[in-house]
């Protein structure tokens, strides 16, 4: 792709030359330059060095895994700074569009969703006690789907829109003709803080000093405790947008829950009816505030 599918200005900005090597041996030697230029980048962000280009036995690709989640100073470092470089890739767009005046008259509403990333390679060989060479990959499930998808899960915030009421106009278009770019992108193993990735996301975003409007979620963000997701997001300014079972409406314990399978809530502090369950879980329905039901984004 370096060679013979990029344009003149894009090769500028990489420093590629413009004329690619002609013979096969100049074309390896230039690959194997690459290569090594992606081996010094990998070595500098990975917590845990390893072998990417083949599976590690399972013991050796667990202690690789679990340097992506321990708290050790340098790896949590190395882990941020990663992090970093995703949002900086991601918010260059934002920060144009910004300029030039692409989000004048929105109002602030967001969607967050979690969507699969599937993987290049094959899942762990379990018979043969071999890992994937994707180590941190895992099964994604989306909503009532039984057929998992091995990959990544991709925290992503997109700027969205209301729709104009009925008896307006122009009702049902959009209120704001903005592009719906993405605003906030965390990739992180599937089912592993999907609350924290959404939260971190829309910190970043509150440094270009947007307004906060709706915040819409799906249901893997509404079973997530008050701590993770909920409490934050509303400290912030927004208001959430949640989907509910119809059996997770109305009285739960000491809450009312909206009468409508998606509303905006204005959160005032709530006791919790349900023990607090571990960061990244999913199981167990939560009923995170009172909330009253109101129109959708």
């Amino acid at each position: 792709m370096l060679l013979d599918e990029l344009r003149a200005p894009a090769r500028s900005w990489l420093g590629v030359p413009d004329e690619g090597p002609a013979d096969d041996h100049a074309r390896i030697a230039f690959s194997r330059r690459v290569y090594r230029s992606f081996d010094r980048l990998t070595t500098a962000f990975d917590p845990l060095r390893c072998d990417r280009r083949r599976r590690l036995p399972a013991e050796e690709a667990h202690v690789v895994a679990a340097a992506w989640e321990d708290g050790d100073a340098e790896r949590t470092r190395r882990r941020e700074l990663l992090q970093e470089v995703s949002d900086r890739l991601v918010l260059i767009t934002v920060r144009l569009a910004h300029r030039r005046g692409l989000f004048k008259g929105w109002r602030g509403d967001i969607a967050a969703d979690t969507t699969p990333i599937p993987a290049w390679h094959q899942p762990p060989r379990e018979r043969r006690g071999l890992a994937s060479v994707e180590l941190t990959a895992g099964w994604h499930y989306c909503g009532g789907s039984e057929e998992g998808i091995f990959g990544h899960s991709a925290s992503l915030l997109v700027a969205s829109s209301r729709r104009h009421p009925t008896g307006h106009p122009q009702a049902g278009e959009r209120v704001s003709r903005l592009p719906q770019l993405a605003l906030g992108l965390v990739l992180d193993t599937p089912g592993k803080r999907i609350g924290p990735n959404a939260v971190h996301s829309l910190a970043r975003l509150a440094q270009l000093g947007f307004p906060t409007g709706l915040l819409a979620a799906d249901r893997s963000y509404t079973d997530q405790i008050a701590e993770h997701f909920a409490q934050p997001v509303r400290t912030m300014g927004y208001q959430l947008v949640l989907d509910y079972k119809q059996q997770h409406r109305g009285v739960q314990g000491t809450h009312q829950a909206p009468s409508s399978s998606m509303a905006p809530s204005p959160a005032p502090p709530c006791r919790t009816p349900w023990p607090a369950r571990p960061q990244g879980s999913t199981t167990k329905p939560y009923a995170a505030s009172t909330t009253t039901a109101n129109s959708a984004i």
